[in-house]
């Protein structure tokens, strides 16, 4: 039975997405860490505005049945924070936790996902040699400062010997004032990029950090309080990839989205997906288009879709694009009388 933390503070909830590590609820007004870090949730840099901090809030956990998002905390919050991942761990909520480099966790049961953000703009690249074998990382993507590829070659190489598994790119969203913050005692050339610049896409780095053995997306977590929505969940995460990965192609747009809708359509039905495939009778869900169908009845009898192995070679460019589909025709008006 579940004995969920109860309080005041409602968490936010969000579709989980691969670009977000698969978060679904995450705390409001996190501010239990200092300096600056990478919001998970919404691609966001936080703690800008100096060394405040509030203590760990308490939260109301009654109704989380998936992934939940702890941000960093200062180092003696960190009981807390871990006291709270464990009771929700106990009470069947998945916990994603995030690390600096050197930090660990005593929450048995959490993901962890090691921010990189801190080292990365301290110019301490060697503090990245300290990630655990297996571990995740995130690499926010900033004009002029992260998206480098000479600070790429140097932090893949020890993140490699490290025996890092999973590095995903973020784009995060910068400020006006983060701009002019993170341009400080910065030469000409960053200031321009940061200002005026783009920063590489996330399908560049990942093509770079493939050459180490990384792979360029955290795995979802397993999430589901009965059998058939495990698997449920597990066909919404291969259809989110895959609209993912199609989009940051820049293939047309209403396919991508139509594997998204399909995606949210998985996450939330109550039919049993795969019942429906051994009965051939997935068609009667209207939110699933033709192609859809297809990648599910593949995930449902194979293991995985055809489609997002292609699409994530094309995207690792491990294979030559594919022509795209063609819009569906309109259905012809019939003559009148």
């Amino acid at each position: 039975m579940r004995t969920p933390l109860t309080g005041q503070t409602r968490p936010v909830q969000q579709l989980p997405e691969p670009a977000r590590f698969w978060i679904a609820f995450a705390p409001r007004n996190w501010s239990s860490a200092e300096g600056m870090w990478t919001d998970l949730a919404s691609a966001r840099v936080s703690g800008l505005h100096g060394k405040h901090r509030s203590p760990i809030p308490e939260l109301d956990a009654s109704d989380l049945d998936d992934l939940f998002y702890l941000p960093p905390v200062v180092p003696d919050l960190a009981r807390r924070r871990d006291a709270m991942a464990v009771s929700l761990v106990e009470a069947e909520v998945p916990v994603l936790i995030q690390l600096l480099p050197g930090e660990f966790t005593r929450a048995v049961g959490a993901y962890v996902v090691y921010d990189l953000l801190e080292a990365l703009l301290e110019g301490e690249v060697e503090r990245l040699a300290e990630l655990p074998r297996g571990s995740t990382a995130a690499w926010p993507l900033i004009s002029g400062v992260t998206d480098r590829v000479d600070v790429w070659d140097e932090a893949c190489t020890l993140l490699s010997s490290a025996g890092v598994r999973c590095l995903q790119a973020v784009t995060v969203e910068l400020s006006p004032a983060l701009r002019r913050k993170l341009a400080e005692d910065r030469d000409d050339e960053v200031f321009d990029a940061l200002f005026h610049g783009e920063s590489a896409s996330e399908q560049q780095f990942a093509t770079y950090a493939e050459r180490f053995g990384f792979e360029p997306f955290m795995m979802r977590p397993l999430t589901g309080h009965s059998p058939r929505q495990i698997r449920n969940r597990r066909i919404a995460a291969d259809l989110a990839l895959a609209g993912e990965i199609w989009l940051r192609l820049g293939k047309a747009p209403f396919v991508g989205q139509a594997l998204f809708r399909a995606a949210r359509g998985a996450e939330h039905t109550h039919h049993d997906l795969a019942a429906l495939v051994r009965d051939n009778n997935l068609t009667v869900m209207d939110w699933l288009d033709a192609q859809s169908v297809k990648v599910v009845e593949e995930i449902v009898r194979k293991g995985r879709s055809k489609l997002l192995r292609r699409l994530m070679e094309e995207y690792l460019g491990r294979r030559s694009p594919e022509p795209e589909p063609e819009p569906e025709p309109e259905p012809e008006p019939e003559p009148e009388e």
